[in-house]
């Protein structure tokens, strides 16, 4: 059984997760729990509204695995959408007019250099403190041709597609304490970036797919991931979410989030009085303009 979690930018979700060789993965239960990201009383940040988020969506799945008969969690896959990750999506192309030998030690000293290089743009970018929890190579080419694994034999040319993720290292720290301590896991943990791991579902799912734009969008923000020829070839970010034309409308219109959300849903029912929908209208048409120019 995998538990599944998504932190992202509004919400974290969870999943249960059954699977056994040969058979399609069941899905035993789900929840999600939504917190407020934006946060204007310092003393409560969005690193603690997340964490507490977090600790409703363990303690649901802990309740709902004690009532399971010979069930119990054995790996817990962790998935992080912006604002809580940093990706570097990077393509090396090696030529040489002389034959190297390529294996597996070559191809790490390759992607350490890029480390360091993103390394150091996370503490001008991200935080001083972050730590890279994936490097995942995406596409290999040895001589022209792909390669599942670098083999140890002699090539002239080589590409290397490989993407790199990083968190704050106090927050990594503390999101992994509180998921081994509330689950009793001994390993097994594992922590990727959404965008990843949406573009292996995809690229599993569909064995044509060549050039396609992935979209997540989040309560604040979208992530944005560009695939050509199969490859992640540009990913963005993007400040802009579903919450962002609630707060619109909340602002304009001087009311609640929670009543400019009821008026969103009548908006589309199209059962307000005629002054309200006009606003709501332009507020939308403005909003589209905002989210077309981030483009």
């Amino acid at each position: 059984n995998i538990l599944v979690i998504n932190i992202s930018s509004g919400s974290i979700s969870g999943a249960l997760v059954a699977t056994s060789a040969g058979k399609i993965p069941r899905l035993r239960t789900a929840v999600e729990s939504e917190y407020n990201f934006k946060i204007k009383d310092s003393a409560f940040s969005p690193d603690r509204a997340m964490l507490v988020s977090l600790g409703s969506v363990l303690e649901f799945m802990v309740k709902k695995v004690s009532n399971m008969k010979k069930v119990r969690v054995d790996k817990a896959v962790i998935t992080f959408s912006s604002p809580w990750v940093d990706s570097y999506l990077k393509t090396v192309e090696i030529k040489k007019d002389k034959e190297f030998v390529f294996d597996e030690k070559f191809m790490i000293d390759v992607i350490n250099e890029e480390k360091n290089i993103f390394q150091n743009n996370l503490k001008e970018n991200f935080a001083e403190e972050s730590e890279i929890f994936e490097s995942a190579v995406m596409d290999l080419y040895m001589n022209g041709y792909p390669a599942s694994e670098p083999k140890k034999e002699k090539v002239s040319e080589v590409e290397i597609s490989f993407v790199l993720s990083a968190s704050t290292k106090d927050l990594l720290t503390r999101i992994e304490d509180q998921i081994i301590k509330t689950l009793a896991l001994k390993k097994g943990l594992v922590m990727h970036s959404f965008m990843y791991v949406f573009y292996k579902v995809l690229s599993h799912s569909f064995n044509n797919l060549h050039s396609a734009l992935l979209i997540n969008m989040t309560t604040h923000i979208t992530d944005v991931l560009f695939l050509r020829h199969n490859n992640l070839a540009l990913n963005a970010n993007l400040p802009f979410g579903p919450a962002s034309i609630i707060e619109a409308v909340s602002n304009k219109l001087s009311i609640p989030n929670e009543v400019a959300t009821s008026y969103l849903t009548l908006f589309a029912e199209g059962a307000l009085d005629k002054d309200t929908t006009e606003a709501i209208d332009k507020i939308l048409t403005e909003n589209e303009a905002v989210w077309r120019d981030m483009w």
